[in-house]
């Protein structure tokens, strides 16, 4: 009988444990593709800064010569979307865009 007791024990410990884990990866579903995000980049931030806020681009393409380079990149989630413009590694541009709520 004191197996079957601990057994009951353990399986309420998993769904206590797996519980714990889908409330935590909620908690941390914040969309980093967002109207506030877009507004934290100003002109200047480096590409780190940006990506330190938006989290790697979802796509990225660039043009390097010796004394120059130019890198257009764009982040996606869902229908937002950020694309951000860099010249010599600055931001020089960037777009927010959203379709209207229906």
């Amino acid at each position: 009988m004191r197996i079957c007791s601990e057994f009951v024990n353990l399986r309420g410990l998993g769904r206590l444990v797996l519980v714990a884990l889908v409330i935590a990866g909620l908690a941390g579903c914040h969309p980093k593709i967002s109207k506030e995000n877009f507004d934290q980049i100003k002109l200047g931030m480096t590409q780190e800064e940006v990506q330190g806020i938006l989290g790697p681009p979802s796509e990225a393409t660039g043009l390097e010569i010796p004394v120059f380079s130019g890198t257009t990149s764009k982040w996606a989630q869902g229908e937002a979307i950020i694309t951000v413009q860099f010249f010599n590694g600055k931001v020089v541009a960037k777009e927010f865009s959203q379709p209207p709520p229906k």
